[in-house]
């Protein structure tokens, strides 16, 4: 019963969740002047909507701005990331504690 009840409980937020999501694809297939209710979905897919979008508002600048942004940011992740198991390897092989040591050949260059 309690196993019932969290299922249902999560079905029930889900759709919640669902429900704007639903009502946006369903009025981006709509004409401005399709008034009808924004529940029922429309007789035919009207496509002009998305090449309005894209050609008045400069869609394709601003994903060529979110691709340079991402493609910079992910190089600058991934470089500290490397940056700091380098630190910390070198720290390890300084301090003498590192596990993997043997085998290891110096891993940094120790003074």
């Amino acid at each position: 019963m309690k196993k019932t009840l969290s299922y249902l409980t999560a079905f029930l937020i889900s759709v919640v969740h669902l429900i704007p999501f639903y009502i946006l694809i369903n009025l981006a297939f709509k004409t401005r002047q399709d008034t009808s209710s924004k529940w029922i979905p429309p007789d035919y897919l009207y496509l002009e909507n998305f090449t309005n979008v894209w050609t008045q508002s400069n869609l394709g600048l601003a994903l060529l701005n979110d691709l340079i942004i991402t493609v910079c940011t992910v190089a600058v992740v991934i470089f500290v990331g490397v940056l700091s198991n380098s630190l910390e390897q070198c720290y390890l092989y300084i301090v003498g504690s590192n596990p993997y040591r043997s085998g290891v050949d110096r891993p940094c260059a120790v003074v």
